[in-house]
């Protein structure tokens, strides 16, 4: 389930603005009203409590906005730990709008259209017209008044309508003309900007972030960059000891995500799947306790600040270190679309994580390890899961958030959905299979000399 106050921790990152810096906690207290200071060594890199009176403000409100627009999930605040309905990502993105102080604006939008996510898009589109007439942030009125380049006199969105994106960070990127500067207006958006924020979210995955972009624009044709946040999304206790006693016990573990190259490896080197078993404690969490809202005070230009260090320092690992020391155990779905099915199964010998991948690709890889002679066992929770749960071994589905049609496909369904009760289970069966086997050779052999007795007799 998802916990308010143990929801794995979120770093966010307004991208938009002029070298702000907006970092959040995803669990200990709800108190928005903490201020928490971390300057360097020369004292540059003060924070300051994110209110409405900060001049990076209206860029936040776009970023959070958008997250919430864009969002199909509900937080109620009636008890401590309030209640939630929804994707946890996107329960989430609205915690993160709650603790930097911005409202949701969904009340004073109605939605016309929706695109939903994708495996194959990676991306969410809504179209969302104001209830009054009136945008809920400097940012987004400005984009409705936004006017056609060949004719001046008629604005793109007629009615004040405008187009909310979330998705992939290189999808969104590659549509976006503008980004939104510190004011809430709209400023040219260049590929040199493309390429740090790409940057920046290849480093923030590359700690085990989930990376998601955000953009609106009164035309699909004319969005304007909000900026990108991090979730992070933890592995569950016991998870990297249960993986350890699986891997000594012959059971091979292997990753299927839709995540980024970076936060899939990032993931799989924190759980023991790949680089070894012992427990990363540099690389740990985020702390759950006490960590309100703040943006750095540090100023700088998006488009020209320095180099990539002086954004979020997250961690010393790169991209290039893990294509070093963990290219070999990575395969994307696109490189899985290169290869063709009479040689996946050699292919795939030695990869443990495979990155972006779509419902095709899980059932490919089914296929391709059955090929090799292997026993599969497949978990999964999502309707997209359905087609590879049926076609393994053994298709494992959750109880608690599964949804029905996986676990009317699935073989088994964790109650719990944790993933140490597949380590106890298959522990118990291998009990039973060994206690079988050991009955079948004291059966056979005292058989055999009874026989031979009988026979020299």
């Amino acid at each position: 389930g998802y916990d308010r106050k143990k929801s794995g921790g979120y770093l966010m990152r307004s991208l938009s603005s002029d070298e702000q810096q907006l970092m959040g906690g995803g669990g200990g207290t709800n108190n928005n009203n903490s201020n928490s200071s971390s300057p360097d060594s020369q004292g540059n890199r003060k924070s300051i409590e994110v209110t409405e009176n900060c001049p990076e403000f209206n860029a936040l409100s776009a970023l959070f906005g958008t997250a919430s627009i864009c969002n199909n999930a509900s937080v109620t605040n009636d008890d401590d730990d309030g209640v939630h309905m929804g994707q946890p990502t996107e329960i989430a993105l609205l915690v993160g709008s709650e603790k930097a102080n911005i409202s949701d604006p969904r009340p004073n939008y109605h939605r016309l259209q929706e695109i939903p996510f994708s495996s194959d898009r990676k991306r969410m589109e809504v179209k969302c017209r104001p209830v009054g007439g009136a945008h809920t942030c400097t940012a987004f009125s400005l984009s409705a008044r936004r006017y056609h380049h060949l004719n001046g006199d008629a604005p793109i969105s007629s009615d004040g309508s405008l187009y909310f994106v979330k998705g992939m960070p290189e999808s969104i990127l590659g549509e976006c003309q503008t980004h939104t500067a510190h004011d809430g207006s709209a400023v040219p958006l260049t590929e040199s900007g493309k390429a740090r924020a790409l940057a920046e979210s290849r480093k923030m995955a590359g700690c085990g972030l989930r990376v998601l972009a955000m953009a609106y624009g009164p035309s699909l044709d004319s969005l304007t960059f909000a900026g990108i946040v991090g979730l992070e999304d933890p592995p569950r206790e016991g998870v990297v000891e249960s993986v350890a006693h699986l891997e000594k016990g012959g059971v091979k573990v292997i990753m299927v995500t839709g995540d980024s190259r970076e936060t899939a490896i990032a993931i799989a080197k924190r759980c023991g799947i790949i680089g070894g078993t012992k427990s990363i404690s540099g690389e740990s969490s985020l702390s759950d306790n006490d960590r309100p809202a703040v943006i750095s005070k540090k100023r700088g230009s998006f488009e020209d600040s320095g180099t990539e260090d002086e954004f979020l320092d997250l961690s010393s690992s790169t991209a290039s270190t893990y294509d070093i020391e963990y290219g070999q155990h990575a395969l994307s779905g696109a490189e899985l679309d290169a290869i063709g099915a009479h040689n996946l199964p050699d292919s795939i010998i030695g990869v443990k994580v495979f990155y972006r991948v779509a419902p095709r690709h899980k059932l490919a890889l089914v296929r391709a390890l059955q090929k090799r002679g292997e026993v599969v066992a497949m978990t999964g929770d999502g309707v997209n899961d359905a087609t590879a749960l049926k076609a393994a071994d053994i298709g494992i589905a959750m109880g608690k958030g599964g949804t029905d049609v996986a676990k009317e496909a699935a073989d088994v369904v964790l109650a719990d959905d944790d993933f140490t009760t597949i380590t106890h289970a298959i522990a118990e069966g291998k009990g039973i299979f060994f206690n079988i086997r050991n009955f079948l050779s004291f059966q056979l052999s005292t058989s055999f000399a009874a026989l031979a007795m009988e026979s020299v007799a």
